[in-house]
């Protein structure tokens, strides 16, 4: 019976640990995370580390310039352990519409207050170029 309270304590543990490491944090809007290579007309994802159990998912910071790039769809994936903490995966899907240069700005939020600052910011800067010319 001891046991169910060391876990519970282990994982209060855990999250408050999260949280002073996610606080230290400062984003660094001006330098992308990643750039991602696509092709116009082709999808291409971004995976990121989320924890929607505790309230907290991604969202996108600013629009995304729709002659660019097209959200699809966003999925999230539980971590196949039951533990709290435990973050999973939420994988963005997009669509590269035309040829050039766009940036896809997204915040680490909580669910429950959106005004709250973002835990975390992520850049993408997405090169999207022509498809192959068919001969």
């Amino acid at each position: 019976m001891k046991v169910i309270p060391i876990i519970c304590l282990a994982a209060l543990l855990l999250l408050s640990a999260g949280d002073v490491y996610a606080q230290n944090q400062s984003p660094q809007p001006e330098e992308p995370d990643a750039v991602i290579e696509a092709t116009a007309g082709e999808y291409f994802t971004i995976n990121l580390e989320s924890n929607q159990v505790l309230g907290l998912k991604w969202r996108l910071a600013k629009p995304i310039d729709p002659d660019m790039v097209k959200l699809i769809n966003v999925k999230f994936q539980r971590a196949t352990a039951r533990i709290l903490a435990i973050p999973g995966e939420e994988t963005w899907r997009f669509r590269a519409m035309k040829s050039g240069t766009t940036i896809i700005h997204l915040k680490y939020t909580s669910s429950s207050n959106r005004n709250a600052p973002p835990k975390q910011e992520k850049i993408f800067t997405i090169n999207v170029k022509e498809p192959p010319k068919s001969k």
